[in-house]
């Protein structure tokens, strides 16, 4: 009979401490940033402020560059994403009133410009100063409803011009010798996260006590209304879950919980101490169908701290970084260990 072993012996979490203190012991670099770099421009109607196509476009290039890699969008549903620096520029036609205005460029947007008429040619620039404001202030305001948050060490810059479209607007130049438009946004913005291992070093830089000594028992619920050790677990760990499955899968081979514990006699408590549970929600055709990440309530030395690291998420996905870590963490192993390919790669 196969026995589902996850807890580890006294023994395993005594190797498992002196491991840790070798690894505080030794120096630890401080962690490197990772960068993502995100440009795009986009053509403005005439005498336009608000640019809400070009924003949701901006927004979804952003957003696909990170969920193309897992620990940026893991990053980034934690909250610890920022905004290094953005970049915006609004441009306008050397065109007012139909009158032909002064300009800073030329149409290639490099040669210096003629501002031989400049009244006409303030209200052109004012106009794309506004523009670029108005972008850069609904950008941030967008991405922060992502978890994307601006850096103590932000730098932003907004730029306006005016580019000669021989003036007309834009509908009405010479594409063959004014092939630019005048009136355009661009964007640069550069999102930075810390791309090092999630690792003993890196629980302890965000605040939590003496986590390597402490952070090394877990616990498992399957389908079958039973625990790791055997035992008859509490409905919440099963019930909502395994719904969905028919009676003949609803075993052991089926996970509906999975959680990491704070050892007894740490934080003041004699108790095992649950910190933080993944439900694993099956769909009726076997497979993982959502993952939800809930911190328990009991209160412990640090849990402020924690529950900033892993935060309360309905939905965060069968790969789920943190999930992979701690449940390889007695291995070793952040893509979750053997735990991890035996009970969820497969039903992924």
């Amino acid at each position: 009979m196969k026995i589902n072993r996850l807890i580890i012996t006294e023994e395993e979490r005594n190797e498992i401490r002196s491991l840790y203190n070798l690894i505080n012991e030794q120096s630890v670099p401080p962690p490197v940033p990772t960068i993502i770099k995100v440009s795009d421009e986009d053509s403005l109607a005439m005498d336009s402020k608000d640019a809400k196509g070009f924003l949701s476009k901006f927004v979804k290039d952003i957003l696909t560059n990170i969920d193309n890699d897992p620990q940026a969008k893991n990053t980034m549903n934690n909250g610890q994403m920022e905004i290094l620096s953005l970049v915006v520029r609004g441009g306008a036609s050397n065109v007012w009133g139909g009158k032909t205005t002064g300009y800073d460029f030329e149409n290639d947007r490099k040669t210096a410009g003629i501002k031989t008429e400049t009244v006409l040619y303030q209200k052109n620039k004012d106009l794309a100063a506004v523009r670029s404001d108005q972008f850069k202030n609904n950008l941030i305001a967008e991405l922060s409803k992502y978890n994307i948050k601006v850096s103590s060490n932000v730098k932003i810059k907004t730029d306006a011009y005016v580019y000669n479209t021989g003036g007309v607007n834009d509908t009405r130049r010479d594409t063959t010798k004014f092939p630019n438009n005048g009136q355009f946004l661009s964007a640069t913005i550069q999102l930075s996260y810390l791309n090092t291992p999630f690792n003993i070093s890196t629980i302890t830089q965000v605040g939590v006590p003496n986590i390597p000594k402490k952070f090394v028992m877990t616990g498992a619920y399957f389908c079958n209304g039973k625990n790791s050790q055997n035992q008859v677990s509490k409905e919440d760990t099963y019930l909502k879950q395994c719904e969905s499955l028919s009676a003949t899968s609803k075993d052991n081979s089926h996970i509906s919980a999975w959680e990491i514990k704070w050892a007894p006699n740490e934080n003041g408590i004699s108790d095992v101490i649950p910190v933080v549970r993944w439900n694993f929600f099956w769909n009726s055709g076997g497979t993982i169908d959502r993952v939800s990440r809930i911190p328990h309530k009991t209160k412990y030395e640090g849990k402020e701290s924690f529950d900033k690291l892993i935060p309360a998420n309905d939905n965060v996905g069968a790969d789920d970084y943190m999930l992979k870590v701690l449940m390889g963490l007695s291995e070793g192993d952040v893509n979750g260990g053997s735990t991890y390919k035996t009970y969820i790669t497969p039903f992924k």
